[in-house]
């Protein structure tokens, strides 16, 4: 095999690798603080150790890790600034999306809500709160990549899984009922209501959630 056709094999699972410990990130798998033992990753992810380093670079330029000197990557921990930054990102430009999706959002796209939607109500029945936090991710990815503002999707598609990394989600139940609501007001194409639907959604009882947090810290 070539050295091009490495670079290729290497890049792929590189890619798979990152997808799933971003996945373990925002599920909770992986914890604030939590360091990333690159032998118990490679084995546990079945690849060598170069992809899985692609793989960590890349989670540690979306700052969902960190690398500290002498000591390895561990999962990003926040400060307080931090948390309060990336509420006001989401809070600003993920209202205006929401509106930009119901301009131009597809059936297809909306098809995708549906099911996200129904596979959510089963992770609540089941309790299933990792897997909750996985599809709530999902949800919003498919709303900003609706938008067809690829810059502002760019910037919430890095800050966005940042919320799930520090566990900033409403009650399950209440947060599928926006969801609900937002996808109704999309599929009606209502763009003032949609945006206002998402503000609640982000402003509502998650910023109550966020003053708790700041306030257990000191």
């Amino acid at each position: 095999m070539d050295k091009d056709n490495n670079v290729i094999i290497f890049d792929d699972l590189g890619t798979k690798a990152y997808k799933k410990l971003k996945e373990m990130i925002i599920s909770g798998q992986l914890k604030p603080g939590q360091k990333l033992n690159q032998v118990q990753l490679a084995e546990q992810l079945g690849i060598s150790r170069t992809p899985l380093l692609q793989a960590m670079n890349r989670l540690t330029s979306e700052q969902l890790t960190e690398t500290i000197p002498r000591r390895g990557t561990r999962v990003r921990v926040f400060t307080n600034e931090d948390l309060l930054s990336i509420f006001e990102i989401r809070g600003r430009l993920e209202p205006y999306i929401c509106e930009l999706a119901a301009k131009n959002i597809s059936d297809e796209q909306v098809h995708r809500l549906k099911l996200n939607i129904k596979s959510t109500s089963q992770a609540i029945e089941n309790n299933d709160e990792a897997l909750f936090k996985t599809l709530d991710n999902e949800f919003h990815s498919i709303i900003i990549e609706s938008s067809k503002n690829y810059f502002i999707a760019e910037v919430l598609q890095k800050y966005v899984p940042l919320m799930h990394a520090v566990n900033l989600l409403k009650p399950m139940e209440k947060s599928l009922q926006d969801h609900k609501n937002i996808v109704e007001s999309l599929i009606e194409r209502d763009s003032l209501g949609s945006s206002q639907l998402m503000y609640y959604h982000i402003y509502g009882s998650t910023k109550n959630k966020l003053l708790q947090i700041l306030e257990q810290r000191g």
